[in-house]
């Protein structure tokens, strides 16, 4: 068992500024996540042989995986293309 002392002195040398840090971030990403059109507008996921659907009117993605076809929902919601750049363009 340690002393007294020792665990101060442990406890004294910890940093865990960083792991706060990790947390922080952590949290800003589920917050991201959250606002995705793809989890607020809830749209229809269909999967039509090895391709996945994602559709809300007239608003469509479509990958190989359900994690690709959301994404390109959100893009094709806000009118970008997968290398962010606006499908008028």
């Amino acid at each position: 068992m340690l002393s007294k002392e020792a665990e101060n002195r442990i406890i004294a040398n910890c940093d865990f500024s960083h792991y706060a840090e990790i947390v922080k971030q952590e949290c800003l990403n589920v917050t991201f996540e959250m606002q995705r059109p793809f989890i607020l507008l809830k749209p229809k996921v269909d999967k039509i042989g090895g391709t996945w659907i994602v559709s809300y009117g007239d608003i469509e993605g479509i990958g190989d995986t359900p994690d690709k076809a959301s994404r390109a929902f959100d893009s094709a919601f806000y009118g970008t293309n997968s290398k962010g750049k606006t499908n008028d363009n």
